[in-house]
């Protein structure tokens, strides 16, 4: 029997990848044309689970899903319920290891399925506060832009440590979300960030520097439908990601086939090393011709202008 079901939609950063996790603002989207939904059923076993990667009893689990193991595990004790007879299937069309918040939005989708099921409220900065558990086991220093996206449903400028404020955005554009057909690495990239960082402090610190300038900037943009420099601004930073060697040969070389369209700004989303790219044309037009070139590439199509007045985002 069905007793319980918790949804989540995915998020896109416009800008701010990386330097978020040393104090710089960052821009991040809501995104639900793709979503994870997560259904827990009565049984009469051990607690297991049914997802992409594992299907079986939880206390055998492997390490790939270590994350939302203990995420249940601890949400369970905190509400002291038994751990006894319930089954969490996971469903979920949000490409993992892509850049788009798949672990933040399957550990939303549990948080809310557990509470769900027994009936419990929760407010939004407990929701984040138990997604984050399982975000610092998933990435080695999560800044928490994700959850908060996801959790708040509102196009963000999010500094760590410090929170959010919600973005006025007036914008007459499209953006693609293309996914690069390679699995981004997002843990190892914040690792390797973190090496430089510490190698080479005043070149990568130069870096978040001038990617919190082109932040702060792309604010201004968002809020005055300059999207000739906010495209300006996105290419601006895929240089400085790529100094920081987030970027690939397989990202620069899809950035590079698109050039010859009207795209006013391109650059990765999210960890780098693979996942996602995202574009930023005028028209959508121009956006349907670029999707109809990159056959070989899942693209999501994204009208900015339901970012508008707050409008839920599709």
């Amino acid at each position: 029997m069905k007793i319980g079901i918790g949804k989540a939609g995915a998020k896109i950063i416009l800008i701010g990848e990386h330097s978020v996790v040393y104090g710089k603002p960052a821009i991040a989207i809501p995104f639900n044309g793709i979503e994870t939904m997560v259904e827990i059923t009565k049984t009469n076993d051990d607690l297991s689970i049914d997802s992409m990667y594992y299907k079986g009893l939880l206390n055998e689990s492997p390490l790939v899903i270590e994350g939302v193991s203990k995420l249940i595990y601890y949400v369970l004790d905190k509400l002291n319920i038994k751990k006894f007879g319930l089954h969490f299937k996971i469903n979920s069309n949000i490409l993992g290891q892509r850049g788009l918040g798949s672990s933040a939005s399957v550990s939303i989708a549990i948080v809310r399925a557990i509470y769900n099921a027994f009936n419990l409220v929760i407010t939004n900065q407990e929701l984040i506060n138990l997604a984050m558990y399982a975000e610092k086991i998933n990435h080695s220093n999560p800044s928490g832009l994700d959850v908060y996206t996801i959790v708040y449903q509102k196009p963000i400028l999010f500094v760590k440590d410090e929170g959010f404020r919600i973005l006025s955005i007036n914008l007459n554009a499209y953006l693609l979300i293309v996914d690069s057909n390679l699995p981004s690495k997002t843990k190892i990239a914040v690792d390797h960030v973190r090496e430089l960082y510490n190698k080479d402090f005043d070149v990568v610190n130069q870096v978040f520097i001038e990617l919190a300038m082109l932040t702060n900037n792309a604010s201004n943009y968002l809020a005055t439908n300059d999207i000739e420099k906010l495209g300006q601004t996105m290419n601006l930073a895929q240089v400085l990601l790529e100094k920081i060697e987030v970027s690939n040969e397989t990202i620069n070389n899809l950035i590079e086939s698109v050039k010859k369209f009207q795209v006013l700004g391109s650059k990765l989303t999210g960890g780098g090393m693979g996942g996602s790219i995202i574009l930023l044309v005028k028209t959508k037009e121009e956006a349907l011709k670029i999707k109809d070139e990159l056959s070989n590439n899942k693209v999501w199509f994204y009208n900015l202008g339901d970012l508008k007045n707050d409008k839920s985002i599709c």
